[in-house]
């Protein structure tokens, strides 16, 4: 964490995620020489985790964090601003963390996600595949990553670049980040005298922008682009009580890969002003329908927003939901719809029974068709269904992760996720 001008959002923040229990060492860095700080000021008394408290000489802005996440012992960092509630989602996105630990987990608002865009630049033959987001609101990157990019700020930039990391950090990493969109919160807290709303901000955005991607395309070829993309393979989204993740193999978000550049792109292109979807009336309905329709619509609670997604000929889809830890009396209740050619051949499997996976740990799979509770459907493409693990073989009855199978089919189609309720109790051994 960062301290600069509201102590009163540190010492909230700070000990909402202690109270939390997910974090073994807490390191803050303050960015503000008038004041000095130690760990009675901010927790109000010694406590039993390793607290690190810098007092920086200089104002380091960004920078301060990379170089806090390099004094933890621990090996994965959290990091967020001063100015955002976090407790809808940091949990989740520690665990989406663990599940692909070689990226940046942050989230954003969708808003901010296409504005991100701008950014983003795809080059298959130069080996570039360098996504962006901030990460104030919330990110999660491994330790290694951050002290990376504290030498590769050092070698690469004019030191009043190094200000603003939070810019470089995600580009250079050259993997595409894992972004979550939510409906993010303030709060109560104090959002005076944001960075974003100094003078001239937008310019510095400007130049560090075509800085960044330049570094990118003409630094050794080592540094940036000897890393193999990865591709994700799954798409998330975290319910707004923290209590797990929606998971599905389907509509993974590849859009980035629209966003091809090269070397001698127009600088024009790196300002928030640009359009994401000018390039094409494609383009324009990829974006369009993903945030008519995103995953957290499946698990939002309103059976009346779906979050859908295209289903290729010959591939099964999965749908379910990763509650973070072993529950026991897990009660699911799922809503679903299909349409387009093969809709009816997706669904026709779901009578009177449903095929689920579960899992104790999210790696190891148990596969099983399992009957389902009221089983009922509008027409022949929807279904309504409810699975109570109470039911289940003894040996079924606990798991953390769940995920519910349709099988291949002939046609295209495209899935509806309408509803899907999952509750339980933590299992304790």
């Amino acid at each position: 964490m960062l301290n600069w001008k509201r102590l009163d959002n540190l010492r909230v923040i700070m000990q909402n995620l202690r109270e939390a229990g997910h974090y073994s060492e807490f390191v803050v860095w303050n960015n503000n020489p008038d004041t000095v700080l130690n760990e009675e000021l901010i927790f109000g008394e010694r406590i039993p985790e390793r607290v690190v408290v810098v007092n920086s000489v200089d104002n380091l802005k960004d920078f301060g964090k990379y170089l806090g996440c390099q004094r933890a012992v621990a090996e994965i960092c959290y990091m967020q601003d001063d100015d955002w509630d976090s407790s809808s989602y940091r949990v989740s996105l520690l665990y989406s963390f663990l599940g692909q630990p070689g990226v940046e987990h942050g989230v954003t608002n969708a808003r901010t996600f296409m504005q991100n865009m701008a950014w983003t630049c795809y080059n298959a033959a130069a080996r570039i595949h360098a996504g962006f987001m901030w990460g104030g609101c919330g990110s999660v990157f491994s330790r290694d990553a951050a002290v990376r990019h504290i030498g590769l700020i050092n070698s690469l930039l004019p030191v009043e670049f190094k200000y603003i990391s939070d810019l470089f950090f995600p580009l250079w990493y050259n993997q595409p980040p894992i972004v979550y969109t939510l409906p993010l919160d303030q709060g109560e807290l104090d959002t005076n005298d944001a960075i974003s709303e100094q003078e001239g901000f937008s310019e510095f955005m400007y130049e560090a922008g075509i800085l960044a991607m330049d570094r990118l395309w003409t630094a050794d070829e080592s540094i940036f682009r000897s890393r193999k993309r990865m591709k994700r393979q799954i798409t998330h989204a975290i319910r707004t009580d923290d209590g797990g993740m929606f998971l599905t193999n389907t509509g993974v978000n590849r859009e980035f890969e629209l966003e091809t550049c090269t070397l001698e792109d127009d600088a024009e292109r790196f300002t928030l002003d640009r359009t994401p979807c000018t390039d094409s009336r494609r383009h324009c309905g990829v974006r369009n329908h993903y945030f008519a329709h995103p995953p957290m619509f499946a698990i939002d609670g309103d059976p009346k927003t779906c979050y859908e997604a295209a289903v290729a000929p010959g591939r099964p889809a999965f749908f379910g939901f990763d509650l973070l830890a072993p529950h026991k009396g897990v009660t699911i209740r799922a809503s679903i719809g299909a349409y387009g050619k093969g809709a009816r051949d997706a669904l026709a499997p779901l009578t009177t029974a449903v095929n689920v996976s579960i899992s104790l740990e999210s790696e190891v799979w148990r596969t099983f068709a399992t009957p389902a509770l009221g089983i009922s459907g509008r027409t022949l493409e929807s279904r309504s269904f409810s699975l109570d693990s109470r039911s289940m073989a003894g040996e079924t009855q606990v798991f953390r992760s769940f995920i519910i199978t349709l099988p291949p089919v002939v046609d295209m189609y495209v899935l509806q996720i309408c509803e899907l309720t999952v509750n339980g109790d933590k299992y304790v051994v």
